[in-house]
């Protein structure tokens, strides 16, 4: 049993690019970019599991996307109908970054799936 159970009602899928710099209107590529699954417990669940605290997340997400991002032991999911909303941040070279958030579509009979997931222990 983990000794801290984060929940996240409303995870994330956050993607950065960095690049040089942003140009308004201009075409850009990329020099790198990385992605993650996140959100509030899954990110204070991270932080726990890399200073060695015993922990689970849990977060709803669609089956389809489970094996995706359950590699870390840590990290669980009850199941959503709904896709969660991505973070996207631009990052260019001086630090400055600018950050485009596109809303999931959690719905309300996610949310009882979720409760009654979590009440029966099944995450």
């Amino acid at each position: 049993m983990p000794g801290v159970l984060t929940v996240t009602l409303a995870p994330s899928i956050d993607r950065s690019y960095r690049l040089d710099v942003l140009t308004p209107g201009a075409l850009h590529r990329a020099e790198d970019w990385s992605e993650e699954f996140a959100g509030k417990g899954v990110n204070v669940s991270h932080a726990l599991q890399l200073g060695t605290t015993p922990t689970l997340a849990i977060a709803p997400l669609p089956r389809s996307e489970w094996a995706q991002w359950a590699a870390p032991g840590w990290l669980s999911f009850v199941e959503a109908s709904a896709k969660p909303r991505v973070s996207v941040s631009l990052v260019e070279e001086s630090g400055r970054t600018t950050k485009m958030i596109l809303n999931g579509n959690v719905t309300a009979k996610d949310m009882v799936k979720y409760r009654l997931g979590l009440a029966s222990g099944i995450a």
